[in-house]
């Protein structure tokens, strides 16, 4: 591959119609032929299946300019050496012809679309671990931009292009994690997004998750931007809408729909039945206590995750489908605590719709990666029995926030580390 990367380099140049050739999902077991869709503004050439072009045009073609283009996906067994790509136009014609039934092969070797008029025709050559592009000849005399001026320039030999992969299995994982297949089909329901639940979308996203339901009604405001994910850009703007926003504009792989609405309101009007994992990050009663009624009705796997003040410790209870959080009156939370907190820890403040505890971003970040994982873990089926998962930090970390904190007596041998994590049943 790096003698082809120098190969197209050493063919570039600055009026070249194409120059990046994005593929949007999993490489094909056989041959495919279709429209790909030209950005001429960018000089990017997108190819996919539709629900991958729906997904990814507004990531990385929002308001630009968008001309159909005719490809050949050509699959072969092993990837080219300079003796073997073709360098010329009867090769690629002839590798075409033998390759595409030959009413297609006919209508792709004279380049035309509507009206007759010439379009764009590229081949992928798609071995197993890498993938060669080319911009055949013939197509239309395409304006590009140079500095000040313009160029016209029309491909006369095929023009050698890098071929770069934006599916899913590519991008989140390089082929390593085939869980993210599964995943991308999966659909979360993520009630909370505040400090912890904004980055754990984020998290989800990029592990492969295809489809997320965001419920929060608060707005963001200026007591939040320390520790979301948003932006001074979105100060009063609802939460859901403007996270799904920012995922929708960064992220082609994943569908994300934003309920502004309370979860009592949104459950007046959904089922759980729809989804393969609950997550409440929200720390409060009230929306444990009405997914604890919808689940009775419909079981459906449930994490239940929080942080201690100053971020010194978080929890994720792991619920499987059918294990309730709790069969008492009187919620469990604070008996799952790690760290003896005063009464006076907990602060009122604007811009909080409960309590507030103090913590920055960067302590936080120990928590969402540890949520995340066991979000995941409950997501892949790897959880078959309710447990606890507790991150706790050591005592130099306490000492750091607040002086004189003492650890409860089953966390206490986290004092000596910078910080540890423990499994343990979890029994409603």
């Amino acid at each position: 591959m790096n003698y082809w990367y120098h190969y197209c380099a050493q063919r570039r140049s600055d009026g070249d119609p194409v120059t990046r050739l994005l593929l949007l999902d999993n490489p094909p077991a056989q041959l495919r032929y279709g429209d790909g869709v030209y950005l001429p503004d960018k000089r990017w050439v997108l190819f996919g299946d539709t629900a991958a072009m729906e997904r990814a045009l507004p990531v990385v073609g929002a308001n630009q300019r968008q001309v159909k283009v005719q490809i050949a996906d050509i699959p072969i067994a092993k990837p080219l050496t300079p003796d073997t790509w073709p360098r010329t136009n009867r090769d690629l014609e002839r590798l075409v012809r033998l390759r595409l039934p030959n009413h297609v092969s006919e209508r792709f070797m004279k380049g035309r679309g509507k009206g007759n008029r010439p379009i764009h025709r590229l081949v992928i050559l798609r071995a197993p671990e890498c993938s060669f592009g080319f911009l055949l000849p013939g197509g239309p005399a395409s304006p590009v931009r140079c500095g000040y001026s313009w160029k016209v320039q029309r491909v006369h030999q095929p023009l050698p292009l890098p071929v770069e992969r934006l599916d899913v299995s590519w991008i989140c994982g390089r082929d390593q994690h085939p869980e993210i297949a599964t995943r991308q089909h999966q659909r979360v329901l993520v009630v909370g997004i505040g400090a912890l639940g904004s980055f754990v979308v984020e998290h989800l996203v990029k592990a492969g998750v295809g489809h997320l339901t965001l419920v929060d009604s608060d707005s963001l405001s200026a007591a939040n931007l320390g520790r979301h994910a948003l932006g001074a850009n979105d100060l009063g703007r609802n939460k859901v809408e403007a996270l799904a926003s920012r995922v929708k504009e960064t992220w082609p792989a994943a569908s994300i729909v934003p309920a502004p609405l309370t979860l009592g309101s949104w459950l007046k009007k959904h089922s759980l039945a729809d989804f393969d994992l609950l997550l409440d990050l929200t720390g409060e009663p009230n929306v444990r206590l009405h997914l604890e009624r919808a689940r009775q009705s419909t079981p459906c796997p449930l994490l239940i995750g929080w942080m201690e003040p100053f971020a010194a410790a978080a929890h994720a209870c792991l619920l499987p489908a059918g294990q309730p959080w709790s069969q008492v009156p009187r919620d469990p939370l604070d008996t799952c605590m790690a760290i003896n907190w005063p009464a006076d820890i907990m602060l009122r403040e604007p811009g909080c719709s409960s309590q507030f505890q103090s913590y920055t971003h960067a302590a936080a970040s120990h928590a969402v990666a540890m949520v995340s994982e066991a979000a995941l873990d409950l997501l892949d089926g790897e959880v078959s029995a309710p447990l606890l998962r507790s991150l706790v930090r050591g005592r130099r970390f306490l000492e750091k926030v607040k002086p004189g904190l003492s650890y409860r007596e089953w966390s206490v041998n986290a004092a000596d580390n910078d910080s540890t994590i423990w499994d343990r049943p979890w029994h409603a």
